[in-house]
């Protein structure tokens, strides 16, 4: 589809900024593992200039207009058998998007993973083909994953964005009026597909819950610091964006405030 849009097949489409690596190495930026908290600082990113910044450049590489910014919800691990650490993970074979990024990130804590059509892979859980699966957990819950991987495990490894697509081009080409409605439509969508998926999540883990799932938290940050070199190690191009990713934490922030705050109160008290 994104080959045949410049043609005219579509005008406009939505998916996620990863799906333009086949483009652009740039773009492998949406699919980093561990480089978000959670949900607050992927919104703050992506909703802020370096979101922005973000969007134009791999949108200058691929000769697409890129807009909107929508969570498509974290990516999680459902399993045939219980795993919480980076540990447990290896060996594990699991299904992964035959996307370089994602095979990477899962052969580099020791996984085994494996690139199957999504049409495959319920049918490759049952045979124990594989071991699992990951995807974002209302996606997961769409494919019925439920029947067939009793544990999901709450990894939130990648925080992708979704956005809508269009040929620049041809966005170019309307008239200046019809761009502003564009954007404006787009973030729009945006707003309510964020809030959407927030619910849907929750309604998804209950509904896990209900049916016999076990839903597992992991220590994220047990991960997060296995991960700390994977970026160096395998796109040093992106390190910069990976790097000013992670500085827009809100907790890393909270934590320099909360410091700051306690050198003063103890230079008061030495006053």
């Amino acid at each position: 589809m994104l080959e045949c849009m410049p043609i005219g097949v579509a005008d406009i489409m939505c998916e996620s900024v990863g799906t333009l690596s086949t483009f652009t190495d740039l773009a492998n930026v949406d699919a980093l593992p561990y480089i978000y908290s959670g949900y607050d600082h992927f919104m703050k990113v992506w909703e802020s200039d370096l979101g922005d910044e973000m969007k134009e450049v791999i949108g200058d590489e691929t000769n697409f207009k890129l807009l909107g910014n929508m969570y498509r919800g974290a990516r999680i691990v459902t399993a045939t058998k219980e795993m919480t650490t980076p540990e447990d993970m290896k060996g594990f074979k699991l299904r992964a998007p035959n996307l370089d990024v994602y095979l990477k990130t899962w052969q580099y804590i020791g996984a085994a993973p494996m690139p199957l059509a999504m049409s495959e892979v319920y049918t490759a859980l049952q045979q124990h083909t594989v071991e699992g699966q990951e995807n974002p957990m209302s996606d997961s819950y769409n494919y019925a994953f439920q029947e067939v991987c009793k544990y999901w495990i709450k990894t939130n490894h990648v925080y992708s964005a979704n956005v809508f697509i269009m040929d620049r081009d041809y966005f170019n080409s309307l008239p200046e009026d019809i761009q502003a409605a564009a954007i404006e439509a787009s973030e729009y969508a945006s707003d309510q597909m964020n809030s959407l998926m927030l619910d849907r999540e929750a309604e998804t883990e209950q509904k896990l819950i209900d049916s016999g799932c076990t839903v597992l938290e992991v220590d994220t940050q047990e991960f997060i610091d296995y991960y700390a070199d994977f970026v160096d190690t395998y796109y040093p191009e992106l390190s910069d964006w990976a790097n000013r990713i992670k500085a827009m934490d809100p907790n890393l922030e909270g934590a320099a405030e909360q410091e700051e705050t306690v050198q003063d109160d103890a230079a008061e008290g030495t006053a």
